[in-house]
């Protein structure tokens, strides 16, 4: 398990994790929460925490590079606008994610790249 294996390398428990690129499901919390994780953070843009077992999952709002101060401004801010447009999008590209798999996750990772210049 890789948390025991961390836990050696670092010589402590690990009960802080991160699930990357919105890769998250209710079974990746269930799996946290079996392996000692007590906070976990996912990519969904919520203020919302949910409890499974005793793991407190946390969503986050994205700042990408190309944002703008004020945006992200508002954002932290809690300004209802810049969140609801992460939520409203990011709940759009959900069903396209699960149908595309692998190709969603290759797509998004070139039009990033893209993006960035990378």
């Amino acid at each position: 398990i890789s948390t025991e294996k961390l836990a050696e390398i670092l010589g402590e428990k690990i009960t802080v994790a991160s699930v990357p690129g919105g890769l998250y499901s209710k079974t990746v919390a269930e799996c946290a929460a079996e392996n000692g994780i007590e906070f976990l953070f996912n990519s969904e843009p919520t203020t919302n925490v949910q409890r499974i077992g005793n793991c407190l999952i946390f969503g986050r709002y994205a700042v990408q590079n190309w944002m703008k101060a004020i945006e992200v401004s508002a954002i932290a801010g809690g300004n209802l606008s810049p969140r609801l447009k992460q939520s409203l999008i990011w709940n759009a590209k959900k069903p396209i994610k699960r149908i595309g798999g692998e190709s969603f996750l290759r797509l998004r990772k070139f039009l990033i790249d893209k993006k960035t210049g990378n």
